[in-house]
């Protein structure tokens, strides 16, 4: 078999762990995934996926038949991934594509909500909140965003004040949506030079971003 065919067979075999990843990377508050994460996401959710079918049919099996009448039914993915004269299963690949859905849903639920390293914090085992201060600051593992800022402009002398409505998830390219936004000095914060329903503002690394404890009615 040549490289090429080999290839698109793997692919066809590992298509619920990209499609999971896909979904992964698309749904979480993160960094894209490097090379490394890509690929072992791709592999343990297939895996995991594939392993699902396989429970899910037997059990299946099991209450229809009984114990004792029970036909274990096998899952190709496994043989054709090692054995090149074994033919894939596209009906079960596309069964597996439906579970990888589920679960990729549920890891991206995990990571999202911070469950997965909120346990291992309150044991006392890490310090991570999965997230990067960035996201932490504003997505407050997704309980929303409720921040009211200051938007400093030491140079220009110019301070923006407003309710963080959106926030770009990336961090090295920073940018926020303010909402009833006034803009003062920053040597006269009494100075109110004028006010806006709206501001888009993409930051760099010259400003300063002061939080305010405060309620949005106020």
């Amino acid at each position: 078999m040549e490289i090429s065919e080999l290839l698109i067979r793997i692919l066809i075999l590992l298509l619920p762990g990209i499609l999971g990843t896909f979904i992964i990377e698309s749904l979480v508050s993160k960094r894209k995934f490097s090379n490394r994460d890509y690929l072992v996401s791709v592999i343990l959710i297939s895996f995991s996926s594939y392993a699902g079918l396989f429970l899910f049919k037997n059990i299946l099996n099991l209450l229809r038949e009984g114990i004792n009448h029970m036909n274990v039914e096998k899952v190709v993915f496994f043989q054709a991934l090692v054995d090149s004269n074994t033919s894939i299963n596209f009906y079960e690949v596309a069964e597996t594509c439906f579970i990888s859905i589920i679960i990729s849903l549920i890891v991206t639920i995990l990571i999202n909500k911070g469950l997965y390293y909120g346990l291992f914090r309150k044991v006392n085992i890490t310090r991570k909140t999965g997230n990067d201060p960035w996201n932490d600051l504003f997505e407050n593992n997704t309980k929303g965003i409720k921040s009211y800022v200051y938007i400093v402009y030491p140079v220009e002398d110019r301070v923006y004040g407003g309710w963080v409505n959106a926030y770009s998830q990336d961090s090295e390219n920073p940018e926020l949506l303010l909402s009833n936004v006034i803009v003062t000095e920053n040597k006269d914060r009494g100075n109110v030079l004028y006010n806006m329903d709206k501001l888009y503002l993409k930051l760099d690394k010259d400003i300063i971003i002061e939080i305010v404890d405060k309620e949005e009615s106020d």
